[in-house]
């Protein structure tokens, strides 16, 4: 069966992740779990899923050929940094350096990407292709209860966005999820969740050493949430926002 690999998932993806990863090795697949940092290691990891953790390397040692600096401006964005930023550009190259080893020493046959959008997941995606690897990127659906799947990208970035209407000729139309959709929409509902897996909470004495290993790679922010982290996988989602008032009826 297949290698999957699930790629720098965020710790409030945790209960789907470890459901799907389950239901994929019940099939006889082989999952791994590649969190990009150590606390969120340290969290996807005490819940008995196979995790390899991503370990910045060096460039030059890797002998890496990658678009470090485009990327690294998405990431630079969404820190809030000025474009350009020698500090980002030279993390995400260290990132991608252990990203390329991670793939070379244990190749999946494919990488999952839940709604990334950073560099370090455009990374992922580069390097994967880049070995023959096929990647699908999953997040969020434009409709209630529903999931984007794609193998370029969500939103702006997916496949989807360069279609013309052509392209759709050929679509089927599913009438009653459509029909179910407008309606959780109208009545400002979220989807009923799936019961959730049983949770371990990392040891405080793993929880303190992943921090400080966080702190030691320059990702202080991480390093000061790292104690508590474990709780936003208990974070239930945001309920939409209502719809505009309708107007009125003729």
């Amino acid at each position: 069966m297949a290698h999957i690999v699930i790629g720098l998932p965020e710790i409030e993806q945790l209960h789907l992740h470890s459901r799907l990863a389950r239901r994929l090795a019940a099939r006889g697949h082989r999952v791994s779990v590649w969190p990009g940092d150590p606390v969120t290691f340290e969290v996807y990891s005490h819940q008995g899923l196979a995790c390899r953790e991503l370990r910045p390397a060096t460039p030059k040692a890797a002998g890496l050929v990658a678009p470090v600096a485009e990327f690294a401006e998405i990431d630079a964005r969404l820190a809030g940094r000025p474009a350009g930023s020698a500090a980002v550009e030279r993390a995400l190259a260290r990132a991608a350096a252990g990203l390329a080893r991670l793939i070379e020493t244990d190749p999946p046959d494919l990488t999952l990407v839940f709604a990334g959008r950073s560099g370090r997941h455009r990374l992922l995606h580069f390097l994967s292709v880049g070995h023959g690897i096929r990647v699908l990127h999953v997040g969020p659906g434009l409709l209630p209860s529903t999931l984007q799947v794609d193998a370029q990208g969500v939103d702006g970035d997916a496949s989807f966005g360069q279609a013309g209407p052509q392209d759709y000729r050929s679509a089927a139309v599913d009438d009653a999820l459509l029909d179910a959709a407008t309606a959780a929409w109208l009545g400002h509902a979220l989807p009923p969740p799936l019961p959730r897996l049983g949770f371990s909470v990392p040891p405080l004495g793993d929880r303190v050493f992943a921090a400080l290993r966080a702190f030691g790679r320059g990702q202080w922010r991480l390093a000061t949430q790292g104690l508590n982290a474990w709780e936003r996988a208990h974070r239930l989602p945001r309920l939409p926002d209502p719809p505009p008032a309708m107007p009125p009826a003729p």
